[in-house]
C-alpha cells in the first residue's frame, strides 16, 4: 500500500483459482537492446522486446528492462 511518497507492506486476503490447462498458441517475439561502456569496465544496458501472443482474446506487451554490469 502506498500513501503519497511512501510505501510499506501490507497483508491481503484473497481467493485464487489454480488450473492445470495446457495449449499451443503461435506467438511472436523481437526485441533490441544496447550497452554502454561505462568508466571503470562496468556497463550501462536497455533493452525491449515485441511480444504477443494469439489466443481466443490475443494479447500483445512490451517489456523494458535496464540496468548496470559492475
Amino acid at each position: 500500500m502506498c500513501d503519497w511518497w511512501y510505501c510499506y507492506p501490507v497483508t491481503v486476503t484473497g481467493e485464487y483459482e489454480i488450473r492445470d490447462e495446457s495449449s499451443w498458441e503461435w506467438g511472436l517475439n523481437a526485441g533490441v537492446g544496447i550497452t554502454f561502456e561505462l568508466q571503470g569496465g562496468s556497463r550501462f544496458y536497455i533493452e525491449t522486446s515485441y511480444q504477443w501472443l494469439d489466443t481466443q482474446n490475443s494479447v500483445a506487451w512490451v517489456p523494458v528492462n535496464f540496468g548496470w554490469r559492475w
